[in-house]
């Protein structure tokens, strides 16, 4: 990932799939890494991996300070119903999107923004991952924060929602606060 300066926000092993694993990219990339079952490996060697790229959604992150893809989760169900869960900052406004992995003027603290979590769905075969739907979207303001997610021992997801500009004691906005999705 480093030579293709990448930065990598998580990795998490797919459940059910050992040394099978899911890496979410800072610039909005989620790759599939994987060892390589060619080779004979004696116990306890190092594994050479490959690399798949499983989902682009580059030019919706928003880029620079706190901003960009912040975290993933996998459903508690998984084995079930192959649902993946990622938390980013995304424009507010369409005319704002741009690819690349650089801040442009539409970037930063003074852009407005929202925080995103999003189902996306892994295909039986583990080759492709495609988004399902926005579970959450909240406005972010126009400072920066970051935002990330877990699911808890009771199967809720719970979604932690910061932005520097907003009170956590204002009970009409969502961020600064611990959220609760069922």
């Amino acid at each position: 990932f480093a030579k293709d300066k990448q930065s990598v926000v998580g990795m998490w092993e797919v459940p059910g799939k050992p040394e099978h694993f899911l890496v979410l990219g800072y610039w909005g990339y989620i790759w599939s890494l994987y060892p390589d079952t060619t080779k004979k490996y004696a116990p306890g060697a190092i594994k050479d991996y490959s690399k798949k790229q499983l989902a682009d959604f580059n030019t919706l992150i928003m880029k620079g300070w706190e901003q960009g893809a912040l975290g993933g989760s996998f459903d508690p169900e998984f084995s079930k119903n192959r649902f993946f869960y990622i938390i980013y900052n995304k424009y507010a406004n369409a005319s704002s999107y741009h690819g690349g992995l650089k801040p442009n003027g539409n970037d930063g603290p003074g852009a407005p923004g929202l925080v995103v979590v999003e189902r996306w769905k892994l295909s039986n075969d583990f080759a492709t991952l495609t988004r399902d739907t926005t579970i959450f979207s909240a406005s972010h303001g126009t400072g920066y924060g970051s935002s990330n997610m877990v699911f808890g021992k009771d199967g809720l997801l719970y979604i932690t929602a910061d932005a520097y500009s907003q009170n956590s004691w204002d009970s009409t906005i969502y961020m600064r606060k611990v959220l609760r999705i069922d």
